[in-house]
């Protein structure tokens, strides 16, 4: 049997907690030591119980314990060492830990890495470590897939109406689980919370929790097959025959007996004396009849009243999502989401949104990720402003970028409506000059501004689409002007972006000069955001400015009337910008393996071999920028192929 260690916040019992599983071979348990120590550091690390092993390589050979089946998520550091020791073990996979109710989590040691873990594990969702983001990524990750002790609550006290203890023998788990969604799909069973020994917490005494949760039930279901009659070799009956079936029997709680494979009825009932007759598995008609002659003494909060609530639909899909205190069943569970949605459940759109966009459970769907954040954002709009919502509605818009998605397809209307309308919510809930809301604000009349998808406003002229990206950007920087909050990291972005937009509308009536004079104040600017944050996105958005920067110098160099020492020099210019923004777009891409940062990085190199006089440095930078390409496509196939045809035409 495995051994397992677990860490929490203060050493504290495990029970009750998210557990979480970290594998990561001896040369790397340092890793491991210091990625735990963040998780308990932040401020609700009393949530989890970090479970680890003696020796990392029994996990591959264990997987399908009791002790590991109990976890809800696994987070293996991905090394070469980790690699070499899976070619070992050809039972072990991913996706056999996924069927057994885990969420899936690598921690990739380094970017190297990369081509051989998809290779042999596909195109996972992953994070990089040893970069600045790593430690927020883990955790957004960790608190995206597992259950807040808020929503524990409400689904402990909300969405379950009858309790169930599950008795089987360990090598019969897959056929128990079969009775578990059978007994889901009967209508006295949809809601029922079921307890079985995947809940077991290791390191406890575990025939007393099995006692405890026994008694409150309402009933056993008992799983029958062949495996029931087995005695060991000492002599003794299996634990079900010795000791379940015998407390089931004492606390006189109903027995359904559901049999899975066909056994002998006379020694069955030698062996469990009195056991009610058998359910055949798909006798379902029977199977709901012998459920509901059981009497419901325990229930569980109004959940029995409130069957047909939408909140209820949206707590028990969490349930079965999530597999807390049921089976996991990520079908099932998104069902019930669905229809929680499609009644008016705002959290449960947004769930959807991020079960599609992420590919969680399911397969990656951008369209029907958007469909949700849509309906998401639909059911915000009614009621009373508060706080609360109005931060809701800014991460849908803004942070998980509904606005940039809908601009994309040239929605742009549709999305500066949007916008529009955060700002009047804004605007109708009072916030203080000085509030975080306020600078939403200005962040949505940038956004308003923002017509550089390729889809200019329908029904305007060029320069009418110009006219409204000033007029815009002025009304940004007046409302940013009239902000007397802190100058934090957000405010230096949004300063920065102002300018830019600036840069970017001198550049396309032709001013290039003020056009680089409003980009040096941008980067000056957004170096005061990176001082104060040094995250991705503040990274990002320097890159982009270095882009811009570099343009604008090239430009320089092709007006008239210039010596040739202006116009190198302009161009020498054009490459130190695109050299910075390379070496940011670099570490971005070795961090997160992101279409638009490597389609970015590869206009980069085009952008530098413009500016290069000499051919062989050309041909050079065009080589690297079709190479980033070559990586692009085997992560994202089909990606950055209009960038590529510029490559092979300027070579």
């Amino acid at each position: 049997m495995i051994r397992l260690h677990y860490r929490t916040k203060g050493n504290a019992s495990p029970n009750g907690k998210d557990y979480l599983l970290f594998h990561a071979m001896k040369e790397d348990e340092a890793i491991v030591t210091e990625v735990i120590d963040g998780l308990l550091e932040e401020n609700d690390g009393f949530r989890y119980a970090c479970w680890y092993a003696d020796d990392p390589e029994e996990i591959f050979s264990a997987y399908d314990e009791p002790e590991i089946a109990q976890i809800q998520m696994y987070v293996p550091v991905i090394s070469e060492a980790y690699l070499d020791a899976v070619e070992r073990y050809p039972e072990f996979s991913f996706g056999k830990m996924s069927a057994q109710g885990m969420f899936i989590l690598p921690l990739l040691k380094s970017a190297e890495i990369i081509p051989a873990f998809s290779a042999k594990f596909g195109s996972l969702h992953r994070v990089r470590l040893g970069t600045a983001t790593a430690k927020a990524e883990i955790k957004k990750q960790i608190d995206r897939l597992l259950v807040s002790p808020e929503l524990k609550q409400e689904i402990i006290k909300d969405a379950f109406t009858r309790r169930l203890f599950l008795s089987y023998r360990k090598k019969d788990r897959e056929e128990a689980l079969l009775i578990l969604k059978a007994v889901h799909d009967t209508e006295w069973g949809a809601a029922a919370e079921t307890w079985y020994d995947d809940f077991l917490i290791p390191g406890r005494n575990f025939h007393e929790d099995i006692l405890k949760a026994m008694e409150r039930s309402d009933a056993v279901v008992l799983a029958v097959t062949p495996n029931l009659l087995e005695i060991h070799e000492n002599g003794r009956p299996n634990y079900v025959m010795e000791h379940e079936y015998k407390d089931a029997v004492s606390m006189g709680k109903p027995m359904v007996p559901v049999e899975v494979r066909t056994v002998e009825r006379a020694r069955m009932e030698e062996a469990f004396p009195a056991i009610p007759p058998f359910i055949r598995l798909r006798d379902h008609a029977l199977l709901e009849q012998s459920l509901q002659k059981i009497t419901d003494n325990a229930g569980s909060g109004d959940a029995s009243r409130n069957r047909e609530n939408p909140y209820y639909r949206y707590l028990l899909g969490m349930a079965f999502y999530l597999g807390f205190r049921v089976e996991k069943d990520a079908g099932r569970g998104i069902q019930l989401l669905r229809e929680a949605a499609e009644s008016g459940v705002e959290e449960a759109a947004e769930q959807l949104f991020y079960t599609y966009a992420e590919g969680y459970e399911v397969n990656h769907d951008a369209t029907e990720a958007m469909n949700w954040q849509l309906r998401a954002w639909e059911l915000l709009q009614s009621g009373e402003v508060n706080l609360d919502k109005l931060r809701k509605m800014k991460r849908i818009l803004l942070d998980d970028g509904l606005n940039g998605a809908l601009s994309m397809q040239g929605r742009l209307e549709e999305a500066n409506g949007l916008c529009q309308s955060l700002i009047d919510s804004i605007d109708d809930y009072g916030a203080e000059d000085d509030s975080e809301p306020w600078l939403w604000k200005v962040e949505c009349l940038l956004n308003e501004g923002d017509i550089e998808f390729g889809n200019p406003l329908p029904g305007k002229s060029d320069a009418q689409n110009l006219q409204y990206m000033l007029q815009k950007t002025k009304e940004a920087e007046v409302c940013l002007e009239d902000y007397y909050g802190d100058e934090t990291a957000y405010y230096y972005r949004l300063k920065s972006v102002i300018y830019s937009s600036y840069a970017d509308y001198e550049r396309k009536i032709g001013d290039i000069n003020r056009a680089v004079r409003f980009m040096f104040m941008a980067i000056k600017n957004m170096k005061e955001s990176l001082n104060r944050e040094d995250s991705y996105l503040n990274r990002y958005k320097m890159s982009q400015m270095q882009i811009n920067l570099a343009g604008c110098r090239y430009l320089l160099s092709q007006q008239g009337e210039l010596t040739s020492v202006m116009r190198d020099n302009f161009l020498v210019d054009s490459v130190m910008a695109s050299d910075e923004a390379i070496r940011i777009l670099t570490k971005l891409y070795e961090e997160q393996r992101n279409p638009t940062v490597a389609d970015n990085l590869a206009q980069c190199y085009l952008n530098r071999s413009l500016a290069l006089k000499d051919r062989s440095e050309r041909l050079e930078a065009i080589e690297k920028g079709l190479a980033v390409i070559e990586r692009l496509e085997q992560d994202y196939p089909g990606e950055g192929q209009a960038t590529k045809k510029k490559l092979l035409a300027a070579r």
